[in-house]
């Protein structure tokens, strides 16, 4: 039987792909490709921008590391020898730049002689020489300003697009240290007197033109991606020779399969939901029970079983708890199957039924009350019922000798009209019809 169920997917599976091979192969060509070129881009892009944030990262310590130098090992030495520390020294007779100054030219000077690359200092608060460019000038920096002002330490960058130009800026701030304050908060011009150290003073920008590494980038990309397109191309070409093969296998197999086919149909007569038989199922083995009753003259009786206030149950707990609902509600009539000719089925919806051959209307009331009781002890809360606060079942009970003058509809109407008769005294009861 495994083997019959195995050729009989393999068969469908198999006739779907022969029918739609040329789309199947175009689509998967067509997604693979796309991931292959969408990974690819990915990863230059980001290759490109990891190469730039480690130049931004080495340029702004350098800038650093040359600020904090002169400041220490010049600064320090020259202030108390009749040197003055101003940003305006040029014009100054003994005068030298303050280091703020002197990492500001020192930007400018390593700027002009690196190309594609451009070095600057800002601030919020610019002395007032440099108060009209001093300051944030466009958004990247206004951006950068407002996020260096609440993590210090953390670097902002991304790419801009400048003109014709796209940029990879970066910038990252400079904090006041236990040797600047006292200068900046006493000298005459300063635009702040109440700095404190660990301050934002100011942030280093660095901007880097990176088109002429993306063409490069991009010429690279074109020959990766084409060799893709080749691979993928010759993987599905493969995959198209299994296919074929499989089909000439299939074919082989294919009548046998179809042969077969019927006979698995049949098979199908489970309720996917509770795993009870079907309604099919039922029909065909109530009409079974009905006729070899009939010739040996015993009694075949039947439970039609419904779940009381389902729908309310539905409506308050959602579908999928009342899938739960009936799946434990059919384990419990199941149980009540218990010897081999008894058949629990699903009947439709939250109705079931109980198949009972050679079993009396006094037996059969004995299984449905232990199946009411049994419902009952789930406990399934049931806050919208009318009755009860949990789940809880009623049943109808039909029992007769068949005969030849009725058919097994009439077994089935009893227990559909004592099932009403349950419903109409109260629920949670069964009525023997």
């Amino acid at each position: 039987m495994k083997k019959l169920i195995h050729f009989w997917k393999l068969d469908l599976f198999l006739a779907l792909l022969h029918k739609k091979i040329t789309t199947v192969i175009v689509l998967l060509s067509f997604i693979a490709i796309s991931i292959g070129f969408f990974g690819t881009n990915h990863l230059i892009n980001s290759l490109i921008d990891n190469q730039a944030l480690s130049r931004a990262e080495l340029s702004s310590k350098i800038l650093r590391e040359s600020w904090f130098t002169y400041s220490q090992n010049v600064v320090n030495r020259l202030k108390d020898q009749n040197i003055k520390v101003t940003p305006q020294y040029h014009n100054i007779p003994n005068a030298i730049p303050n280091p703020a100054t002197y990492l500001i030219e020192l930007g400018e000077t390593l700027s002009s002689q690196i190309t594609g690359t451009e070095l600057q200092l800002y601030s919020e608060y610019p002395f007032p020489y440099r108060k009209d460019n001093g300051g944030p000038q466009d958004s990247f920096e206004e951006e950068a300003l407002q996020h260096l002002k609440i993590n210090p330490a953390q670097p902002f960058f991304r790419r801009d697009k400048v003109k014709d130009f796209v940029l990879f800026r970066y910038a990252e701030g400079v904090t006041m240290q236990s040797s600047c304050v006292d200068c900046h908060n006493s000298y005459p011009t300063s635009p702040k007197k109440d700095w404190k150290v660990g301050d934002l003073r100011g942030v280093i920008e660095v901007n880097q033109s990176i088109n002429d590494v993306m063409i490069f980038a991009e010429d690279g990309m074109k020959v990766i991606q084409l060799n893709i397109a080749i691979i993928v191309f010759l993987l599905f070409i493969s995959i198209i020779s299994v296919i074929t093969y499989l089909r000439n296998y299939n074919d082989i197999l294919h009548q046998e399969v179809r042969k077969k086919t019927e006979s698995l149909r049949q098979l199908a007569v489970i309720d996917g939901l509770t795993q009870l038989a079907n309604r099919r199922q039922f029909d065909h083995t109530l009409e079974l029970e009905w006729y070899r009753l009939q010739k040996i003259g015993e009694n075949l009786s039947l439970l039609i079983c419904d779940i009381d206030f389902f729908k309310q149950y539905n409506d308050t707990y959602g579908h999928q708890a009342g899938d739960d609902c009936l799946k434990l509600v059919a384990q419990i009539i199941a149980d009540g199957a218990k010897r081999n000719g008894d058949l629990a089925a699903r009947y439709g919806g939250e109705e079931f039924t109980l198949i009972l051959p050679g079993t009396d209307a006094a037996d059969a009331a004995i299984v449905a009350a232990r199946i009411i009781r049994n419902v009952r002890r789930l406990q399934i809360v049931h806050e919208k019922s009318d009755i009860d606060s949990y789940v809880t079942l009623s049943v109808g009970v039909a029992s007769l000798i068949p005969n030849k003058t009725c058919q097994p509809q009439k077994l089935i109407k009893i227990a559909d009209d004592a099932l009403y008769e349950a419903k109409k005294q109260g629920r949670s009861r069964f009525v023997i019809g």
